[in-house]
């Protein structure tokens, strides 16, 4: 009984997982730089609440004039902004 050849299965083992790293990517598949940039820099909602929470503040809701509500990240003396620019360092105490 023959044994098989191991380089040729081998060979054929990569070339058939290699094969599919060679396509080149459609538009819109790989984000931008800027793309990747803005999402670094802004938080998700969760991180810039846990954010808000770690330096200590509370959240309010204050409801704007055509009925909508904000959410604010308050601070213990007493200053606020939306929780993610407060995260991303947009907005502080010298900003009221």
């Amino acid at each position: 009984m023959k044994k098989p050849n191991v380089y040729l299965i081998v060979s054929l083992i990569l070339t058939s997982l290699l094969s599919g790293c060679a396509q080149t990517p459609q538009p819109g598949q790989v984000p931008t730089v800027e793309e990747v940039i803005a999402r670094r820099k802004t938080p998700t909602s969760e991180e810039a609440q846990q954010f808000c929470l770690s330096k200590g503040g509370h959240f309010e809701q204050w409801k704007n004039e055509d009925g909508t509500s904000t959410t604010y990240c308050i601070m213990p003396e007493g200053y606020g902004c939306d929780p993610i620019l407060f995260a991303q360092g947009l907005c502080g105490k010298e900003d009221f």
